[in-house]
């Protein structure tokens, strides 16, 4: 069971921390405050070896991607992708983390 969660500069979370997570988590707020994006960060983790990832996240919220934009500078904060998106889980009190770096055409893991 996960334990803690953390995210940083992964769409409009500039850096988030979530401890203490039990088996039933209610996440409530107002619209455009990062519920869907949490749950985004927390299915890149669990999909991370799939190269896709970053294309099913943009397709469940229906993104459009013009010619000026790549298609994951949306998913770093503020459009951001000098600094790397990262998501870090804690699970049984081992922590796996993954780091994110937009390179010339695509994202990896580093």
């Amino acid at each position: 069971m996960i334990q803690k969660l953390v995210i940083e500069n992964f769409r409009v979370l500039q850096s988030f921390q979530m401890e203490e997570i039990c088996r039933i988590n209610l996440i409530s707020g107002r619209n455009n405050i990062g519920k869907s994006t949490l749950l985004e960060a927390m299915f890149l983790f669990m999909d991370h070896a799939a190269a896709e990832s970053f294309m099913k996240i943009t397709g469940f919220r229906g993104s459009v991607i013009n010619g000026n934009t790549s298609l994951w500078e949306p998913l770093f904060h503020q459009m951001d992708n000098e600094r790397c998106i990262r998501i870090c889980v804690s699970e049984n009190d081992h922590e796996s983390c993954l780091t994110y770096k937009k390179t010339r055409t695509t994202c990896r893991i580093i």
